[in-house]
Parts: C-alpha cells; structure tokens; sequence
C-alpha cells in the first residue's frame, strides 16, 4: 500500500503523507471535538486549523474523515483515503505543473475550480464531503477570491478545512466566515516518542532533536536526516546579536550553499520561514494584527523569492545571504 501513497510538494524521503499516517499524536482531544460536534449536526461548515507546520493539522483531518466514513461502514474507506481515491474526500495542495515538471509555488484558481467539479459528483456515504486545502496559506489571490465564492454559499453537507501555518496570510473575509481553531504544538515528549517509533532513534539523540523541532515533528525528522542542530545552533548565534552582521550572514549562506548541501538549505529555509511564522502567529494572538500581518507578507517574499532561486537555477548562496538580511530582526529563537 505504501507505494500507492500520493506524493505532494512537501512529502519528506521515506515518510508517509498526513493521508497514511497511521496513529494521530497529541490531537485525539481536538479529534474527539470535531467527531462530537459532526454527531450532533453542529459542526461549522469551515474550519481553519491554525498552527505551526509539521505538527499534525492535515493528520487530524484525514483522521476525522477516516472515522466518520468508516462509521458509515463505507468499504475500504481508509485504503481510499490513502491512496487518496476516496469519492468523498478532496485534498487541495500544490499541483504539479507539467511544463516545468516542478510543483507549483502557490494554489491556483484552477485547483480551487476542481472543488466545483468534485461538488457535483454523488458523495459516498452519509454524503457528507470533505474539502481539505493544505495549505491555504498558499493559495494566490485569485485562488482565494474563488474559494470565497463557495464558502459564502456552502454546500449542504460539505465541510472545508482549512490549514493554517502563518497568521496574517489568509484574507479576511475567508477568516470571517470560518471558525478558528489553534492547534497546539506538539510537546518534547510527543516528538520525542514519533522519532524514536518512526526513525528508530534513540531516547536522548530523539529528546535533543525534539527540544530543537519547536514542536514539529516535520522540522525534527528534517534535521536528524541532515544534521539540523548545527544549523540551528549557528542560527541562533547570527539571530542574537541586535545588529545584522554581513559577514555572519555571508558565513551561514556559504555553509548550506555548495554543491552537497542542497538538503541543508533547504532545512534552513524551512527553519527560517518556520520562525516567521511563529513571530507572525504569537502577535496575531496578543493582539497586534497589523504586525502580523507584516510578518506574514515577509514570510511570503521569502517564499517567492525560494521559489525563483530554485525555478531559475540562481546563486543560492546569494539568495540565503539576502533572505538573512531581510529577516534578521525575526529570527530569534522564541
């Protein structure tokens, strides 16, 4: 089964999708929540489930879907679901662009349109249907303004999920008509435990790489593959002195830019746009959401500008030196 599981933009070596993920950690609380409220009838037609990245968000979804089909006793629902067949369920990420044989930087308006096309088949089941948009932080405008549309006239049992890793992000006119939910990180212990389930690692070589991961199992299973404390180690020493330096940014860009070190450049990008995030998330809950705001259109430069250093093949040395020098003022360990 594994080698039917989908491949997606962000799918890491040798690790099942949120799809096939087969237990859900530190969320089955909120699970338990959302399969209440949708035995009740009281379940909001959409959610957006906001949090840092890699901890869990789409996994709880597909488990939710999961349970409520298999409770319709639908046939191989969860097979379905993970081979990502299922007639019921519709997972809108990046797409694959056959022109550059690359994934797409960003959702488009022609992955939100499948939505409508998805809409108008049969639904299995207690035809209930299941939109989830992973992340909608990276739908374009256009992409957004058309997922509006739906969600201002909702189906009749369907519900959007909507993944969030960057406050800010989303319009809002689509946060307004959704209802929010934060999820939490996960904490050092639950990180610790999928390491050494997942990669075989031993308890403190897992514990260390946990207390680094911010509670995402994503970053920690990306750094124990590419040795990442290093590379959170030297950016905590750029990020805490008050003033950027240019030769510690020309020293951190050089050492993730040559030919072998494309897996640490990227693991630093990831930890670079992972604290954006957080910046962003933490003032948009104190309550200043102008500055998140701020942040997150960063977040998105910096995205946009990865996305053109690799599209186009440019000096990746330059591009980080220059992604360190816009974000500096952001990137202290919180």
């Amino acid at each position: 089964m594994a080698d039917n599981h989908p491949v997606f933009h962000d799918t890491l070596d040798d690790t099942p999708p949120p799809s096939a993920s087969p237990r859900l950690v530190g969320h089955t609380a909120l699970l338990e929540k959302l399969l209440a409220e949708f035995e009740a009838g009281k379940m909001h037609h959409a959610t957006i489930l906001a949090g840092p990245q890699g901890i869990g968000k789409a996994t709880l979804v597909f488990h939710f879907a999961k349970t409520i089909f298999e409770l319709a006793n639908e046939s191989e629902a969860t097979e379905k679901i993970e081979a990502g067949t299922h007639p019921s369920l519709m997972h809108i990420t990046r797409s694959w662009n056959e022109d550059t044989k690359k994934f797409r930087a960003e959702i488009v308006i022609a992955d939100i349109h499948r939505a409508n096309h998805f809409l108008s088949m049969t639904a299995g089941g207690r035809g209930t249907r299941i939109i989830l948009i992973d992340p909608a932080d990276d739908m374009n405008r256009n992409a957004a303004n058309a997922l509006l549309k739906n969600l201002e006239e909702p189906p009749k049992n369907t519900h959007y999920f909507l993944i969030s890793h960057v406050a800010g992000r989303l319009l809002p006119t689509i946060r307004s008509r959704c209802r929010v939910i934060e999820v939490p990180a996960l904490s050092v212990t639950e990180v610790t435990e999928v390491l050494t389930r997942n990669l075989g690692l031993g308890q403190n070589e897992a514990g260390e790489l946990a207390r680094y991961s911010d509670g995402s199992v994503r970053q920690a299973m990306t750094m124990a593959r590419y040795g990442g404390i290093d590379i959170v180690a030297a950016l905590d020493a750029f990020a805490a002195d008050t003033r950027f330096s240019a030769v510690a940014a020309q020293a951190l860009a050089s050492a993730v830019s040559d030919k072998d070190s494309e897996p640490r450049h990227l693991l630093l990008s990831d930890l670079i746009e992972g604290r954006l995030a957080l910046a962003a998330r933490q003032l948009a809950l104190s309550g200043q959401p102008s500055l998140a705001v701020q942040i997150s259109a960063l977040y998105q430069s910096v995205q946009h500008q990865r996305a053109i250093a690799e599209g186009y093949n440019l000096d990746r040395k330059l591009e980080m030196f220059n992604v360190l020098r816009k974000t500096h003022p952001y990137l202290s360990a919180q």
